[in-house]
């Protein structure tokens, strides 16, 4: 019988009988095996304990909200002419769009995915017959003005911060001042969430990279900065409204957003050097009280550097 290639080849090379030979290889075999899983070993372990391995991911924190949005104002204050106004749907439905999915983008995009707005949005069947006022001929939409939209529709625990949307001009634009946005930290009158009222802006400005949908980011972190100030928390000093002094200026299509950026992740830079901000890494997440806001059902103490009455105002920069 003629031996196979296989065969010679082996007889010739290595000069030993067949059984011997199969030894020999599955004794390479066997140690190649062994030096492959070692080698394996030492990487997996180098890379765990000296940096190679890939970090943990951060954990996204969730931030329920929600848009009560009130389509109809009718206004009889004293020294003041009635207000009465309707909104348009397709007002309602550009604004609910800007508070559920754009504002939603730009929280994901400033906060580098470390924060998800969690947003919903509802429709008040009652209208607006109070408001707050603050001042000569100023007013804002205090949550006591609509207890019966914070009973029906916030109810304990459910919600980190709440936000109301309404108008307070007629069609031929004569009403009263309520400014465009005014926030606090939580109240009780909210149900303990953070609070803000928006004011009505026609239905052209809601895009999703206009200037006038950056008010929820902005009425947002006001009610943040109320909160975390309150737990000793370092911010800027001066608050939301201070960029200018930190060297920050108006862009032309990011607006403040790279402010709002640097004060949600800490990385404001002092004149001393050190940063202030929110500190997500350290100081974000704060124990939750019983009824399982992040935010609800604390004692709630205004930041001084940022409002004497508690409020803070938005103005767009034209």
């Amino acid at each position: 019988m003629v031996p196979s290639v296989v065969q010679r080849h082996t007889r010739i090379n290595l000069g030993v009988p067949q059984r011997m030979t199969l030894r020999v290889l599955e004794s390479w075999g066997c140690l190649v095996i062994k030096v492959f899983v070692l080698i394996i070993g030492i990487a997996t372990c180098l890379g765990a304990g000296w940096g190679y391995a890939e970090p943990p991911k951060k954990e996204v924190q969730e931030w329920r909200v929600l848009l009560i949005i009130k389509p109809e104002t009718a206004l009889d204050l004293k020294d003041h002419s009635p207000v009465k106004s309707r909104m348009s749907a397709d007002n309602i439905d550009a604004v609910k769009k800007a508070f559920v999915e754009h504002t939603a983008y730009w929280v994901t995009k400033i906060s580098e995915g470390r924060l998800l707005w969690k947003p919903k949005a509802v429709i008040s069947p009652t209208p607006v017959t109070a408001v707050t006022e603050m001042g000569k001929n100023s007013y804002w939409l205090a949550p006591s003005n609509i207890p019966e939209d914070i009973q029906n529709f916030v109810p304990a625990g459910a919600y980190d911060g709440v936000f109301v949307y309404w108008k307070a001009v007629d069609e031929q634009g004569k009403g009263i001042d309520a400014g465009f946005g005014w926030s606090i930290g939580p109240n009780q009158n909210a149900n303990n969430c953070g609070y803000s009222c928006v004011h009505y802006g026609e239905t052209n400005l809601w895009d999703r990279d206009s200037e006038p949908t950056e008010i929820f980011v902005h009425e947002w972190l006001h009610q943040l900065e109320a909160f975390y100030g309150s737990k000793g928390v370092k911010l800027p000093k001066g608050g939301l409204h201070v960029d200018a002094s930190y060297g920050y200026t108006h862009h032309p299509t990011m607006y403040w957003k790279p402010w709002y950026r640097d004060f949600i992740a800490g990385e404001v830079r002092e004149p001393d050097g050190s940063k202030t901000g929110f500190a997500m890494a350290q100081e974000w997440r704060i124990p939750a009280e019983a009824n399982g806001a992040l935010i609800g059902l604390l004692d709630f103490h205004f930041v001084a550097d940022v409002s004497g009455v508690g409020m803070v105002r938005f103005l767009i920069t034209r």
